[in-house]
């Protein structure tokens, strides 16, 4: 009896005759069944939870965790119910044998802890865009730091979506800010090594208007991931926000330091070159934000945006042609991106061929309709070239697209001017 209730997945009532020899049979047979080995590390990169391994033999599936589980596949194909109580014998065995094939695998060994240690830039590389897409973070738990079961912590990704969902465009940035650390703290009191828990507390400190405590979350952020550059950049907006402080005089250059630092992690990372960038303009640095810039453009590794700045920053320094290969690479990168095409008018029409302005102009405007752009182009069209139909034409789109600005009464006298007849020119 205590054999067939065994089979059937269920307990045997104490003081039952009899044992169950489901084991003796098993054990034997599973010598010849060919074993196969599962094993996750993103648990472990991820989130900081404790990474998972599991060994199928036969009928048998044994899951190495801080809580550990066995399946009968045979009885329980959806793994509901976990059998390790009623057959310990089975699960001793299977877990030596995962264990000795854990011990000989490197990748277990290196990945488990979290770190994210590779030597390898292409690999690091790899890894660094995922993480920018929130698929592998590599937080790291510190010595004897407990990590939890995945079956216990997967309830808590809810939270950092919702977090997110706070994050995201808020109405009220502060009191988002709040709700979301105190969701967040509660969290990390849980799991300690959750590396994108505390990236996002860090997001929530600054949103909530704290950037000294949003600092002091991610000096802990750079204890746990050194190799994290988006960490950095998080410093480097928290330092941001403290321009001014009286208490923190040099926090524009520990911005600068903290994004240098970013790129030495990842030397393709866009946001914390253009971030540098912008500050180096800002200083009139304008070799360097070329030099921080350059490379990615380069490279094939910047966006329409950065290589549209680093064309602004050629054409500043009196580079026309090297200003004019990165807005064309930027339009390589988008054939759309209206600042691009904003700023290959602007050079045409410094280079004195005002047709070519207005048509750069023209399809800026069908990419990104604005009344700036289209009075330029009206005032282009009038002064530049005398086609009186398409400047009525551009500065009629102007007002269409602001009624009411600031621009807008100018704007209805010169359409009233283009509507006179063409003896009565209109006013400059």
């Amino acid at each position: 009896m205590p054999t067939l209730l065994a089979l059937l997945g269920l307990e045997p009532p104490p003081g039952i005759d009899g044992r169950d020899l489901q084991p003796t049979w098993e054990s034997a047979r599973g010598a010849t069944d060919a074993d196969y080995e599962l094993e996750s590390l993103h648990p472990a990169r991820a989130w900081g939870w404790a990474p998972l391994a599991a060994l199928v033999r036969g009928r048998y599936k044994y899951v190495r965790a801080p809580r550990p589980e066995l399946y009968d596949l045979a009885l329980d194909p959806g793994e509901t119910r976990n059998v390790l109580a009623a057959r310990p014998a089975i699960g001793r065995e299977l877990a030596a044998r995962l264990e000795a094939l854990l011990r000989t695998d490197p990748a277990w060994s290196a990945g488990a802890s979290g770190a994210d240690d590779t030597p390898d830039p292409r690999t690091a590389e790899r890894r660094a865009a995922l993480r920018s897409l929130g698929y592998a973070s590599g937080g790291a738990a510190l010595p004897d730091e407990p990590r939890p079961d995945p079956k216990d912590a997967i309830a808590w990704l809810a939270d950092l979506d919702r977090v997110r969902r706070l994050l995201t465009n808020p109405r009220d940035p502060r009191a988002a800010g709040a709700e979301a650390g105190a969701i967040l703290a509660a969290l990390l009191e849980r799991n300690p090594a959750n590396h994108p828990a505390r990236l996002l507390l860090a997001e929530a400190r600054l949103a909530a208007g704290d950037p000294a405590a949003a600092l002091a979350v991610l000096a802990q952020a750079r204890e746990r991931a050194p190799w994290d550059e988006r960490a950095r950049v998080l410093e480097a907006r928290a330092w941001l926000a403290r321009h001014g402080d009286p208490d923190a005089p040099d926090a524009v250059d520990r911005a600068q330091r903290a994004l240098r630092e970013a790129l030495r992690i990842r030397p393709r990372d866009a946001d914390a070159a253009r971030m540098l960038a912008d500050l180096l303009v800002d200083q009139g640095r304008l070799a360097e934000a070329r030099q921080v810039l350059a490379p990615l453009v380069e490279d094939g590794a910047a966006d329409a945006a950065l290589a549209t700045m680093l064309g602004e920053i050629e054409a500043a320094t009196g580079r026309a042609d090297r200003a004019r290969a990165a807005f064309e690479q930027a339009l390589a990168y988008d054939p759309s991106h209206a600042p691009a095409l904003e700023a290959l008018g602007k050079l045409a029409f410094v280079e004195g061929d005002a047709r070519a302005a207005a048509e750069w102009y023209r399809r800026a405007l069908a990419a990104a309709p604005s009344a700036r752009l289209a009075r330029t182009l009206g005032a282009l069209l009038l002064e530049s070239l005398g086609d009186r139909e398409g400047a009525r034409e551009a500065f009629a789109r102007a007002l269409a697209l602001e009624p009411r600005g600031p621009d807008a009464e100018r704007v209805r006298e010169i359409l009233n001017e283009l509507d006179a007849p063409e003896s009565a020119a209109p006013r400059r």
